[in-house]
C-alpha cells in the first residue's frame, strides 16, 4: 500500500541541548572525621569545552580538613568523565564539637566563553570531633608513704578553653582530706 507513495521532503533541526554545567555528585553523609575520615566528591563537565577548563577547590575552613586535588583540569578528552575530589577531617586537639565547615569553588578558568566564570554551588559539611575532655595522671594508683614523696606526671587530653588549675590534696588513710599536700617544681 505505501509502495510507490510520495511525500514532501521533511526537513529536520538538530537542536544542541548540551548547556554548559559542572555537575558535583556527593553521596551519602556529608561529614568527615577528625581521626582523617574522609569524603569523596565527583565533579564531571556537563558539554565540551572549547578550550581547557580548570576548577580550583578548597574547604572554608581549613583547621578543619583539606580538599585534594585542590586543581582540577577538563579536556576535551575528559570532559565527560567524573574526578574525585577527596575532603579529609583534620584533628585540632579541641574539645570543640562537631564543625561545619564547605567545600568551595572558585570560578571556572577557562577561554571557552560557555564555561569561564561559572561556579558550581558550595558543598556543606561537617567535621566529627573525636577530643573528649579529661586528664592523665600517671603512675596510677598514687601510692605514697607519709613524709615520702612521690613524682607524677599530670597531662590534659584536649587544649582548653581557659586555664586549668588542679589543687593536689592528699588522702588520710580514714578518707579524711588532708592540707599536707605541696608541689616542688623542677
Amino acid at each position: 500500500v505505501y509502495n510507490g507513495l510520495e511525500h514532501a521532503p521533511l526537513e529536520l533541526t538538530n537542536r544542541d541541548v548540551d548547556h554548559a554545567s559542572v555537575e558535583v555528585n556527593a553521596e551519602g553523609t556529608l561529614a568527615t572525621t577528625e581521626k582523617g575520615g574522609s569524603v569523596t566528591v565527583s565533579v564531571r563537565l556537563t558539554s565540551e569545552p572549547e578550550s581547557d577548563v580548570t576548577m580550583l577547590m578548597s574547604v572554608s575552613d581549613d583547621s578543619e580538613a583539606e580538599v585534594s586535588p585542590s586543581e582540577i583540569v577538563f579536556t576535551s578528552s575528559n570532559w565527560y568523565e567524573a574526578q574525585a575530589i577527596t575532603v579529609t577531617g583534620r584533628d585540632d586537639d579541641e574539645s570543640d564539637g562537631d564543625k561545619t565547615y564547605k567545600l568551595v569553588f572558585s570560578p571556572l578558568s577557562t577561554l571557552d566563553p560557555n564555561y569561564g566564570g561559572l561556579i558550581p554551588e558550595p558543598i556543606e559539611m561537617r567535621n566529627i570531633d573525636n577530643d573528649k575532655p579529661g586528664i592523665d595522671i600517671s603512675p596510677m594508683p598514687l601510692n605514697c608513704e607519709e613524709g615520702g614523696a612521690l613524682k607524677v606526671s599530670v597531662q590534659l587530653r584536649t587544649m582548653p578553653q581557659q586555664t586549668v588549675t588542679l589543687r593536689p590534696a592528699c588522702m588520710e588513710s580514714e578518707g579524711r582530706e588532708t592540707d599536707e599536700a605541696f608541689i616542688a617544681g623542677e
